[in-house]
């Protein structure tokens, strides 16, 4: 707790407590021997640092880093942390040729961007939810 209190000074303990709750072995199915289970540290960092990020989030969807550099991975964080059953990103050039898409099944998750389709450029960035909701943005890959 004393290292999450140090690396998250504006959470508050009971925001600290629940993340570590969340982090926990048993977390999705708690019983009477060990409860909630062993927490994790490195996975509360993880969920807390996702959701500072959130809380932090102006739009539906955070793309980053923007700019993109050589072998960097993009990153797409949702604004509401649900299980989606099916998000699906494409990416185009500015001619509107899809060069990648595909589906994940969750609210956070990283694209390998393979260097030989993705040239030096700007790119546009479609997120569509289950929820049929759609968030673009342009990102530049350097």
């Amino acid at each position: 707790m004393a290292n999450m209190v140090q690396a998250f000074p504006t959470l508050s303990a009971m925001e600290l407590r629940e993340i570590i709750i969340r982090s926990a072995s048993q977390f999705e199915n708690p019983d009477s021997q060990l409860g909630y289970g062993i927490p994790n540290y490195l996975k509360a960092k993880s969920i807390a640092n996702l959701d500072v990020l959130r809380s932090n989030m102006e739009g539906n969807v955070l793309i980053y880093p923007n700019p993109l550099q050589g072998s960097d991975q993009l990153q797409i964080l949702l604004k509401e942390d649900s299980q989606q059953n099916n998000v699906i990103v494409s990416i185009s050039d500015m001619r509107g040729r899809v060069l990648y898409e595909s589906s994940f099944g969750s609210s956070f998750f990283s694209l390998p961007l393979e260097s030989d389709s993705f040239v030096p450029g700007t790119y546009t960035v479609r997120v569509m939810t289950n929820e049929n909701e759609v968030d673009s943005q342009k990102i530049v890959i350097h």
